[in-house]
């Protein structure tokens, strides 16, 4: 499982870092996915995990296949993830994935750094 978690507390006392945190972690994926920096960005990969370009150029591929660039994944996967937290232990019961994600905050982000852009 990956991705950006908070709690209630968080956001109901610090919702602009919130909205900012998400706007620079979509700008990050537009800016992986841009195909005009994949240099750049396989460049990073290799000195970030010291590997060599054949293996950096290979993750390259894997971040812009796996990144949506919306910010959001489908639910099959989220419940996927629950699924293997329940069998390792993490999880209990069965855990609605509306209790576990909310995308309102990444389509406001997503929509706003949109609007911008037009």
């Amino acid at each position: 499982m990956a991705g950006l978690g908070t709690n209630d507390d968080n956001i109901n006392r610090r919702p602009e870092l919130i909205k900012r945190t998400l706007k620079a972690t979509l700008k990050a994926i537009d800016f992986v996915k841009d195909p005009s920096h994949q240099r750049e960005v396989v460049s990073i990969i290799g000195d970030w995990f010291k590997v060599g370009s054949d293996l950096a150029q290979a993750a390259y591929g894997q971040m812009v296949d796996i990144y949506p660039r919306s910010g959001m994944v489908a639910d099959e996967f989220i419940e996927k993830d629950l699924e293997i937290a329940g069998q390792v232990g993490g999880i209990k019961d069965r855990v609605p994935v509306s209790r576990v994600v909310d995308f309102r905050w990444v389509k406001e982000a997503r929509a706003e750094l949109s609007s911008r852009r037009n």
